[in-house]
């Protein structure tokens, strides 16, 4: 199962589960958000790349970012400093390059109560809030 993950300083995890493409999940509006100490994703296909950003849009603006490989079906990146990651989005196409500055078709907050996608409050040590998609 495709998914995609951030890990918080305060132990919380965010993970989206077989997300769609091009749809931004932001996470800076929960409770127990933090800058992040790692990102990681598994089972991702040849042709989609995962891209972390600390804007809440899922844009790069003057910000940094984060991405996976090309054909990089599982990965991590550790920051020696932590990270503000505020979105994350699942992209799709073989030009993957020119692909990471595409804006999402959709922006959805993971932690919004309302939200069909929440599934739960995020819990320590226990794989945090899990978005289906």
């Amino acid at each position: 199962m495709l998914q995609a993950d951030i890990a918080m300083l305060n132990s919380h995890n965010y993970a989206m589960l077989t997300p769609s493409p091009w749809k931004c999940v932001t996470i800076e509006s929960c409770n127990s958000w933090q800058p992040a100490k790692s990102v990681h994703w598994w089972e991702l296909p040849d042709t989609n790349f995962v891209v972390f950003y600390e804007t809440d849009t899922c844009r790069t603006g003057n910000s940094s970012y984060v991405f996976s490989n090309p054909r990089e079906s599982s990965g991590k990146r550790e920051f020696k400093t932590p990270r503000p990651v505020r979105s994350m989005m699942i992209g799709q196409g073989h030009n993957h390059f020119n692909l990471y500055q595409r804006r999402p078709e959709i922006i959805t907050a993971a932690c919004n109560p309302t939200a069909d996608d929440l599934l739960s409050e995020p819990s320590k040590n226990s794989g945090g809030i899990q978005v289906h998609w």
